[in-house]
């Protein structure tokens, strides 16, 4: 996705050269044949690196169409108990150590200097593996902190009974109940931030792929949940970078098992594919949202055929085609099988799975066909009947999408 700032920045650009360019035709300082050298270079400048002026227009008037829907698990539960006074301590019951108790603290009442204790007690820097850690212990902590059940953060027909019964230790109902729901939220912000960063503190290396792609599910669940704020945010993006601090074919492996579950996050395609974004930020788009891209593609075409075994140990270049193989077999049939909001989500993914690496690592014959099937699915949209305001505006936004994405692979390819 462009990020607005960078649209800001490319519109200012634009106006900049265009008052420039009538400054130099006010003056007299050029001449017609300089004039029209410098109009044919300023053109092949937009051709080459994309211009984003009307892309820019766009997306900035029509935000909210393509705005995903926030999940409401975070708070979900009926009751949060916590310590809201000091003298709450008292009708604690079981032993906790200090990183549980902190768990119990409010808004009101942080009790953070367990908590800083807790974290203290961890005697390991950021770049030290740390502490052991199990799946369990981390589905609870989310539990706990974000006042919601282990069930509501897993894929369906999940069940981790260690983690439940761990749970069930860390609910402590003879705390009273935090009343206002703005306190349980701000208690809620509190106590997830406090978790994230317990987490990024331990050794996530030991947990197997299966348990690793998991924790990535719960993350990224949470990622696009109405409470997940900034401070959950960057918690959430310290995890993925530790998670993802590892070997390629390891890399490769956790995106294939959590690629079968990623469907699951939730029903909206764009909210979906939002989820999904952050994994650019931490691992190339190519190896973190390509191998989940082609997954959905093939569950939503319900065409197992083309399925992607396990490439974890090939190499790149052979990964890459694969996975394309499956793109360019069904994007140019996309707007038969998928309304225009899942196919705009679905464009989203392609353009940010296309980095430079993808355009290196493949030979011209293979990025022809690509631009080809791009252009192919492109054209089947835009011919698609219209049907609402966002759908035609989602058409625009696709048809711009799609063009950005071949200027990106003629710009990036060897000459």
């Amino acid at each position: 996705m462009i990020k607005r700032e960078d649209i800001l920045k490319n519109l200012q650009r634009d106006r900049d050269a265009e008052k420039e360019m009538e400054k130099l035709r006010a003056s007299g300082v050029m001449n017609s044949i300089q004039l029209e050298q410098e109009e044919q270079e300023h053109a092949k400048k937009h051709e080459k690196a994309i211009s984003f002026t009307d892309l820019s227009k766009q997306i900035l008037n029509d935000f909210e169409t393509t705005k995903y829907e926030m999940g409401s698990v975070l708070g979900s539960n009926s009751d949060y108990h916590a310590i809201i006074e000091e003298g709450d301590i008292s009708r604690l019951f079981g032993e906790l150590n200090a990183f549980e108790l902190s768990l119990m603290g409010s808004s009101s009442v942080p009790l953070a200097s367990f908590h800083k204790k807790a974290v203290n007690d961890l005697a390991f820097d950021d770049d030290v593996l740390g502490p052991q850690i199990t799946l369990d212990d981390c589905l609870a902590w989310f539990s706990r902190a974000g006042g919601c059940k282990i069930h509501d953060l897993l894929p369906p027909a999940e069940i981790f009974p260690n983690a439940e019964k761990y749970s069930k230790k860390l609910e402590q109902y003879g705390l009273p109940i935090i009343s206002e729901r703005k306190e349980v939220e701000k208690t809620i912000i509190l106590q997830m931030t406090r978790v994230l960063e317990f987490i990024r503190k331990m050794c996530l290396s030991s947990l197997s792929i299966e348990h690793i792609a998991m924790l990535l599910f719960v993350l990224l669940r949470i990622s696009i949940d109405r409470l997940a704020e900034y401070r959950i945010r960057t918690g959430i993006f310290h995890v993925l970078t530790k998670i993802f601090n590892c070997e390629a074919a390891r890399q490769r492996k956790i995106i294939a098992e959590f690629s079968a579950i990623s469907l699951h996050l939730c029903e909206d395609m764009v909210t979906l594919q939002s989820a999904i974004e952050n994994l650019q930020y931490v691992v190339c788009g190519c190896t973190g949202i390509l191998p989940v891209l082609t997954s959905l593609l093939v569950s939503k075409t319900e065409n197992d055929s083309l399925a992607v075994g396990d490439l974890s140990s090939r190499p790149k270049a052979t990964y890459l085609r694969e996975h394309l193989r499956v793109v360019k077999r069904i994007i140019p049939q996309i707007a038969e099988v998928l309304s225009i909001r899942e196919a705009y989500a679905i464009f989203c993914m392609l353009d940010n799975s296309i980095c430079s690496c993808v355009v290196k690592e493949l030979q011209p014959d293979v990025l022809d066909r690509l631009i080809q099937a791009i252009k192919e699915g492109g054209q089947a949209i835009k011919a698609a009947n219209d049907g609402s305001l966002e759908e035609t505006v989602m058409k625009g936004l696709i048809e711009i999408r799609v063009a950005a994405m071949i200027n990106k692979i003629r710009f990036e390819r060897p000459q």
